[in-house]
């Protein structure tokens, strides 16, 4: 049997060859592209830590607020302030800071990791 090379052969031969480039293109351009505009990029946690926090109240406009840091995983430390309590820090868990404070005092607890700021949790006092 003698077997004759047609035309049409030859056309499937180029059909399979310029799909295989316009693949390969696209996939080198989705490369590039995410490369470029910085799709990959190295993706971190959210800032976040934990406080507890509990009252006493020493008189009828005075409280004592324990502060407990409970988790600092994904945090350097936490930052606490009010309106009339002086601002500190909290860095260790565990660290426990007994603060007087008037009713009404909102307390703010911050987390921060370099230069990444979280709030953590606002606390009025006596409420």
């Amino acid at each position: 049997m003698i077997y004759r090379k047609s035309k049409n052969d030859r056309a499937v031969s180029d059909i399979v060859g310029t799909v295989l480039l316009v693949g390969l293109t696209v996939i080198l351009a989705a490369a590039v592209g995410q490369y470029a505009f910085g799709i990959v990029d190295d993706l971190t946690q959210p800032v976040q830590a934990g406080v507890q926090i509990q009252e006493n109240q020493l008189d009828e406009q005075t409280f004592e607020v324990v502060l407990v840091a409970s988790d600092l995983s994904g945090a350097d430390s936490l930052q606490v302030s009010g309106q009339q309590i002086s601002p500190f820090s909290m860095n260790q868990v565990g660290e426990t800071v007994i603060i007087t404070a008037p009713q009404g005092e909102v307390i703010t607890v911050v987390a921060s990791r370099g230069s990444e700021v979280a709030l953590i949790r606002t606390h009025t006092v006596g409420q």
